[in-house]
């Protein structure tokens, strides 16, 4: 573990997110600074925005560091907050973690700004978006506690919205799945759980990424996880 004011972070691979144009944000494994206490005071953003993630290092509400450099929410009282109000129309946001195997997955946030605006993982296999207020159901692959995704969330010029686990398409219900750009999906808190979770790495895009792209970021994302 790192000492008062310590950072960390992992080496580069051969292609990392920086290499996209999109890239607005880029949280790292591990690129993290630590209080006295052990606490995660600050997760850095890497990108050129600096849109440090923060949390004031209350035991109570900060996450820690795990060994394999994970930024653990261990409790439903930890939360970070963004530096400034994150608002997208066009977008593409991806996050490599996974839930505790002790736990159960029931009612996560990711993502939100209140309860008109979040991105929520509701049970090992449903995904809830709310964007403005409107409510967006999909049905997703099934993720296990103990292993880590990678999940992706994305939406179009058009309003097209797509979330993916593991490179898997998950599927709306019927009539949800669009939500025009001109209501943006605005958040400014990051975690919240009900479960344990562990946070290797997260990266916004301000658009989609293409196919080829997209096989890149899921490369780089699967093999985050091994780095020491």
């Amino acid at each position: 573990m790192l000492g008062l004011g310590a950072t960390t972070q992992h080496a580069d691979l051969s292609w990392n997110p920086s290499f996209l144009s999109k890239t607005i944000h880029w949280y790292r494994k591990a690129h993290v600074t630590l209080d006295a206490e052990e606490d995660v005071t600050r997760w850095l953003d890497s990108s050129a925005a600096s849109n440090t993630i923060t949390q004031d290092g209350s035991a109570s509400l900060s996450p820690i560091l795990g060994t394999d450099g994970a930024v653990v929410f261990d409790v439903s009282s930890v939360l970070m907050n963004f530096g400034t109000e994150i608002n997208l129309g066009e977008y593409d946001i991806y996050v490599r973690m996974k839930f505790d195997e002790t736990t159960t997955i029931s009612n996560e946030d990711l993502f939100e700004k209140d309860g008109n605006n979040f991105l929520r993982i509701v049970s090992p296999t449903a995904v809830r978006y709310k964007i403005g207020g409107s409510r967006h159901d999909v049905t997703i692959a099934e993720i296990v506690e103990g292993t880590a995704f990678t999940i992706s969330a994305s939406r179009a010029s058009n309003g097209d919205m797509e979330v993916y686990i593991d490179g898997s398409l998950g599927v709306w219900d019927s009539g949800e799945g669009n939500e025009d750009i001109a209501t943006t999906f605005d958040f400014s808190i990051l975690g919240k759980p009900s479960a344990i979770s562990h946070w290797y790495e997260i990266v916004i895009c301000n658009a989609p990424l293409t196919a080829p792209e997209k096989a890149l970021m899921d490369r780089y994302l699967s093999n985050v996880v091994k780095l020491a």
